[in-house]
């Protein structure tokens, strides 16, 4: 194990082997097992362990993307950016602490761009750098057709390495002089980070009212519907010829079932059919609807042979449905008129549930002002009401601005002294969020069975926060069903495209609910109470 303490006191001898972990001083979140943490040795890093909010989305280093040459060398400068206490006093445009999981890969991709440069140039070593190849560099940098922040992040990249040379070997530091005569970055490149106005662009207001408006049906009326026909595909889903087939091997023979009994469970399965007025699920092959016997053994837990459900059904003069759907009716009511026109489809239930989630989260982010990632962390339990007032309180974690006592951030961030103050709306999507699983978090990963089926796909993702880059990806989709709905059923209420372009990203929704704030009378006192600003200009901004 790397000794930190060593590493703090400038110790070039304390360098990493092959076998040292990355994530070697860092905390780690909780239940991270040891298979999960990369070695210095290893090509691909996996920095995600570092990781505390639920939402934050799995990221990695892979350093066969650096020039040969310097790939050892960058492995060595970026283990130590993330293990290494930076020296405080360096009078640079550059912050002192110890940069987060994704500013390390920022910082990362600053020293793959620059020994890319060096090589293209004939420089093989740190060592022999000079001032003039810093400056053509920086010259390089400020030419280079990219964005004014990925030219600042490729010029700290290089600050990054020169204060971390009294840790290197000799051939691997940068010269002596600080780079450009401790010229500001901002003066190298003539300008500087724009960090006035929130560049985030704002929903249209004619698209933002169409979407709530949908996502508050969805949470208000068809929720209901939805989550009792999710519980069934949820029981039902279980219930398969290759699970059983699995646990088939579990079973002994006297605990198997006796010959003809499941006949007998098929006749009862269809009589319950025809004394609920049903059809029998259909599977449509070309031009033609046959019983879907598959979901007939999903029923019964058993294995149902085509043939044999075709031929009873016949004898049962019990007509055949279009499709698959759940028994669970649709009861509620658009406009005064069912809102489906026939029960949910077992395919269709998962989808409907994942769409009914989206809609929660919308009406959550939009109607509180929170971020993406603040909404994304709600757990179970956090909405209140004040006993004087009867005002609506939702309690949750915030990141931004998270700092410990010793001023630190804290990765893992904190419960914001001060709930948000909410309407009733979301009161009923942070309740109908909580019905479509039992996980702890609102909104988990996946929505099926437990939030932790599909492990083999999702890895260390299983039974965490959504990330926020699916999230958006989730409302494009439920955008998509509303208008398709519409079309389907002759609506004037779709929800139309928004003037500033696709992708209706999270981070959105917090910026035009300010927008929509800030134009009422008094609205910008009351943007800064609800999004807990310190000064009013934050909020202009």
């Amino acid at each position: 194990m790397t000794d930190a303490a060593a590493l703090a006191a400038g110790d070039q001898a304390t360098l990493p082997g092959p076998r040292t972990l990355v994530l070697a001083t860092r905390p780690l979140r909780p239940g991270t097992g040891p298979a999960a943490l990369s070695r210095f040795a290893d090509d691909r890093w996996n920095l995600t362990p570092a990781m505390f909010a639920q939402h934050a989305e799995a990221i990695s280093l892979n350093f066969t993307a650096v020039i040969p040459g310097y790939r050892h060398l960058v492995k060595t400068m970026t283990w130590l950016v993330i293990n290494h206490e930076p020296e405080q006093d360096m009078r640079f445009n550059v912050c002192a602490a110890r940069p987060s999981p994704r500013t390390v890969v920022t910082i990362w991709r600053g020293l793959r761009d620059f020994t890319s440069w060096l090589d293209i140039r004939g420089i093989q070593r740190f060592s022999d750098v000079t001032a003039a190849d810093l400056d053509a560099y920086a010259e390089h940098v400020n030419a280079a057709p990219v964005n004014h922040a990925m030219r600042e992040d490729q010029l700290t990249a290089v600050l990054r390495a020169w204060m971390l040379r009294h840790l290197l070997p000799e051939d691997a530091r940068l010269p002596a002089a600080p780079p450009w005569d401790r010229d500001r970055i901002k003066d190298i490149l003539g300008t500087g980070r724009d960090r006035g106005e929130n560049k985030t662009r704002r929903i249209a207001p004619a698209t933002m009212t169409a979407l709530l408006d949908w996502c508050l049906r969805f949470t208000e009326i068809f929720a209901s519907d939805i989550i009792a026909a999710f519980e069934e595909y949820k029981h039902l889903s279980v219930r398969n010829y290759y699970t059983r087939k699995r646990e088939s091997r579990l079973v002994t023979a006297s605990a198997r079932r006796p010959r003809g009994s499941v006949t007998a469970m098929l006749d009862g399965l269809l009589g319950e059919y025809r004394a609920a007025g049903l059809a029998l699920p259909g599977l449509r092959a070309a031009e033609t609807v046959a019983v879907n016997a598959y979901h007939l053994g999903r029923e019964l837990d058993a294995q149902i042979l085509p043939a044999r459900a075709a031929t009873m059904a016949a004898a049962a003069g019990l007509p055949v449905d279009d499709g698959t759907y759940v028994r669970a009716p649709v009861t509620a009511l658009l406009d005064g008129e069912p809102w489906l026109p026939h029960r949910i489809g077992y395919d269709q239930a998962p989808v409907l549930a994942r769409h009914l989630s989206t809609a929660c989260f919308v009406v959550i982010a939009y109607l509180t002002g929170q971020r993406p990632g603040e909404t994304a962390n709600l757990e179970r339990g956090c909405l209140t009401r004040d006993a004087e007032t009867g005002l609506v309180l939702l309690h949750g974690r915030h990141f931004k601005g998270a700092t410990g006592d010793d001023g630190s951030h804290l990765p893992e961030g904190k419960i914001r002294d001060d709930p948000w103050v909410t309407v009733e709306p979301v009161a009923t999507a942070v309740a109908v969020a909580g019905r479509l699983h039992d996980a702890q978090l609102l909104f988990p990963n996946t929505l099926l069975i437990n939030g932790s089926a599909g492990a083999g796909s999702l890895g260390d993702r299983v039974g965490r926060a959504r990330g926020q880059s699916h999230i958006g990806g989730d409302i494009t989709s439920l955008v998509t069903w509303i208008n398709d709905y519409c079309r389907e059923h002759g609506r004037l209420d779709p929800v139309r495209p928004d003037p500033a372009g696709p992708g209706l990203a999270p981070s959105r929704l917090r910026r035009t609910l300010a927008w929509f704030i800030v134009r009422r009378p008094r609205g910008l006192v009351a943007a800064a109470i609800q999004y807990g600003h310190v000064k009013v200009k934050m909020t202009l901004g």
